[in-house]
């Protein structure tokens, strides 16, 4: 039995970049992870947002069953008081395990840790931490002189650190600190807490790079800056004009702005993706020095996709398709090798890691199932689809079976609340084995498929059981999530 687990959350990392040709130096850590325990090439999030496929990932539910079936603002008081009544990892294991989470993300994410850190605001005595808080908390706007004085600090402070921005990126990378943090400082963080530690822990690790602004810090390595794109000399002004004046087509000019074409934001993704694997290797390599990594469980997963302009989305996680709900999962731990292609959600790690704890639960509590395999190292998985919904810019669920994937516009509002534009038709069917890329709607000429589609998806959504509301012991801070913004 583990002694240890590591939960690894890569944000926004797509499956097939773990699976590219040249995946061995994108993904090099990650994929030691896969061979050296099993990967699951069939794994879908349950969502496309965040704070929902987090906790489908440490509750093991559904999202209409745990509450979270929405995104920051959009996050309201029922919803929190319905998560609240959940039990997640971190508190299941807290009586056997000293529970370590690093992250950003607070308020219900934060329940049953010891210690819970963001890592922009851990700091071991750094000058540039604590000028950068102290600058960033000044009320109301700052004086232009004292950004400037920042500015001019911030890039002495990375240039002498080996790092080195432009004067047009010094913005985005003081926003970038103050939302998401480094995958260094990550790593850095988790090998703090991991320090003094007796017995058992359980450590939870979120990476952000590969989210959107993709670290712009981070230079890409030559492979990379050498990649190219089917539509990589697109203009990145082109590309957004269909959305001009959108909410999210300000957010791209902000983000990624500096850019010039379509390949150079998509060289920006791949370099956060391959830049937080290197710096996940630094964790796995510190569990080695140790002597933990062979006593440690690991499982390895992204909470969502991304689109890098297919289905007209860009940049962002927008959208049930493959490109943002494909995710990879590997399980490092006695009995897990090779690799498994039936169908798996984010709902079955919980059970997983508590059958190989020997941590007593009941099949109920959970959506999922455990993927622990039998004595004789067998596994059943029987099952023919998986189901996922969005809420957070357009409501829509969907199934996806190995055959087709039928998406449903659920409620009169056909454009994305970002973009300003739909993405896609009210229903959508998709014949996978000729068309995996999703760009055909046959929805007209298979009108059967889709009409059983239906049926099977909301006989699975009505069958969920429901959650059981007596236990809320977690008070939603109110007045701190109104002053986030969640409500």
């Amino acid at each position: 039995m583990p002694e240890n687990v590591l939960l690894v959350v890569f944000d926004a990392l797509r499956f097939d970049r773990i699976t590219s040709s040249d995946s061995a130096a994108l993904t090099p850590n990650i994929n030691e992870i896969f061979e050296d325990g099993e990967g699951f090439t069939n794994c879908f999030s349950c969502s496309n947002v965040t704070d929902s496929c987090l906790t489908t990932i440490m509750t093991g539910m559904y999202p209409t069953r745990h509450g979270i079936t929405n995104h920051g603002a959009k996050i309201s008081k029922a919803n929190l008081e319905q998560v609240a009544s959940t039990v997640p990892l971190a508190e299941r294991l807290q009586p056997t395990h000293t529970t370590l989470g690093v992250n950003r993300k607070r308020n219900w994410h934060e329940r049953g840790y010891d210690r819970y850190v963001n890592p922009n605001e851990w700091s071991k005595g750094s000058a540039m931490s604590a000028l950068s808080g102290a600058v960033e908390s000044l009320p109301g706007p700052l004086p232009e002189m004292i950004r400037t004085v920042y500015d001019e600090t911030l890039s002495l402070y990375l240039s002498l650190q080996g790092e080195s921005v432009t004067t047009d990126e010094r913005l985005m990378k003081r926003e970038l600190e103050r939302f998401y943090p480094s995958a260094k400082s990550t790593t850095e963080t988790a090998i703090d807490l991991l320090e003094g530690v007796e017995g058992p822990w359980y450590l939870n690790t979120h990476y952000w790079d590969a989210h959107i602004p993709y670290n712009p810090t981070v230079t890409p390595p030559e492979f990379i800056q050498e990649r190219t794109y089917e539509d990589g000399d697109v203009k990145l002004d082109e590309a957004i004009e269909p959305i001009r004046g959108s909410r999210w087509a300000e957010e791209l000019e902000r983000a990624v702005g500096h850019a010039d074409t379509i390949g150079d934001v998509k060289r920006l993704y791949d370099a956060g993706a391959w830049y937080a694997d290197k710096e996940f290797g630094r964790l796995i390599d510190h569990l080695k020095e140790q002597g933990e990594y062979e006593e440690t469980l690991i499982v390895l997963t992204a909470d969502h996709g991304e689109s890098l302009t297919e289905h007209g989305i860009l940049f962002e996680h927008h959208g049930l398709y493959d490109v943002s709900t494909h995710v990879p999962l590997a399980i490092k731990a006695p009995g897990f090798s090779g690799s498994e292609s039936g169908f798996v959600q984010h709902f079955d790690i919980v059970p997983t890691v508590l059958d190989l704890l020997e941590t007593d639960y009941e099949p109920e509590e959970f959506d999922g199932q455990s993927l622990a395999p039998d004595e004789d190292g067998s596994r059943e998985l029987e099952r023919d689809a998986v189901y996922m919904e969005s809420k957070h810019k357009s409501r829509k669920r969907a199934i996806r079976t190995a055959d087709y994937k039928y998406i449903k516009r659920i409620g009169e509002r056909t454009e994305c609340r970002f973009c300003g534009i739909p993405h896609g038709d009210d229903q959508e069917l998709y014949d996978l084995t000729g068309d995996p890329g999703e760009t055909n709607n046959i929805i007209q000429t298979h009108p059967d498929v889709a009409d059983e589609l239906e049926e099977k998806m909301q006989a699975y959504v009505d069958g969920l059981p429901d959650t059981p509301r007596e236990r809320i012991d977690f008070e939603p801070p109110e007045d701190q999530l109104r002053e986030l913004g969640y409500f």
